[in-house]
C-alpha cells in the first residue's frame, strides 16, 4: 500500500523553489560586488593649477565682501551725514596715474 502526503511533497515544493531563489539572488549579488568594488576605488585628483584658480576665486570673493563692507559703511555715513573727505586725499587720488 502506497501513501501519498499531499502536504509533505507541497512543503518540500516550496522548500525547493526557495533553495532556488536564495542561489540565483547570490549569484546576483556575486556579480554586483565587483562593479561595487571598482565604484569603491574610484578617486578624484584636484591639480595644483586647479588648486590655485580655487584659491584666486576665494581671495576674489573676499575682495568682493571687502568692498561690498565698505560702500555700505559709506553709504551709511552719507545717510547719516557724518561722511568726510579730506582736501589732501581727493588731490592725492586726482594726481595719480591710473
Amino acid at each position: 500500500m502506497k501513501v501519498e502526503n499531499e502536504g509533505l511533497r507541497r512543503i518540500l515544493s516550496r522548500y525547493a523553489e526557495q533553495a532556488e531563489a536564495s542561489k540565483s539572488r547570490e549569484a546576483r549579488e556575486a556579480q554586483m560586488k565587483p562593479e561595487k568594488a571598482e565604484a569603491d576605488s574610484d578617486e578624484v585628483v584636484v591639480s595644483d593649477r586647479a588648486r590655485e584658480l580655487q584659491r584666486a576665486h576665494q581671495r576674489l570673493d573676499e575682495i568682493a565682501a571687502a568692498r561690498k563692507a565698505r560702500a555700505e559703511a559709506i553709504r551709511r555715513d552719507l545717510e547719516a551725514g557724518t561722511y568726510r573727505v579730506s582736501g589732501d586725499m581727493v588731490a592725492r587720488k586726482l594726481a595719480k596715474p591710473s
